[in-house]
């Protein structure tokens, strides 16, 4: 895992955290633990994961992480959101078409796409993420 201090000079959404769980199953109401966190810039040096989406590495591009950082109304109310996140699985798109939509939608900001381990050669799918300038509240984001 990066360090924040590895993001020192680099730009401030780098360091910013987001919410880190292993696939659907993963929770922490009954432990009442918080979740662990990654810089944001981190999902870039990611290998791409090759499990089922029960235990596939997953992120809520929130920086809230307390043990109920997976239920939806909390995140509204407690979230702060660092990043925009799409997902793609339908259209069969060619990651080529994916790439110029972003990056003349991102205007010059980072943004990343990668495969979801689902695709299938006829059937592409793809996550998008999008760093924020500032993080936001739910109902802005």
């Amino acid at each position: 895992m990066a360090t924040a201090a590895k993001f020192e000079t680099a730009p401030t959404w780098h360091a910013r955290r987001v919410m880190t769980c292993n696939g659907q199953a993963d929770t922490n109401l009954k432990t009442g633990e918080e979740y662990r966190t990654i810089a944001l810039a981190c999902l870039w040096e990611m290998e791409p994961a090759h499990e089922d989406k029960d235990s596939s590495p997953a992120f809520i591009p929130s920086s809230y992480c307390g043990h109920d950082a997976r239920v939806f109304a909390v995140q509204r109310q407690h979230g702060r959101y660092v990043a925009l996140a799409a997902d793609l699985d339908k259209g069969d798109h060619a990651l080529e078409h994916v790439a110029a939509l972003v990056e003349k939608f991102a205007g010059g900001a980072a943004w990343l796409i990668y495969s979801s381990p689902h695709a299938r050669p006829a059937d592409r799918r793809w996550r998008i993420v999008i760093p924020l300038a500032d993080e936001l509240p739910y109902a802005a984001w």
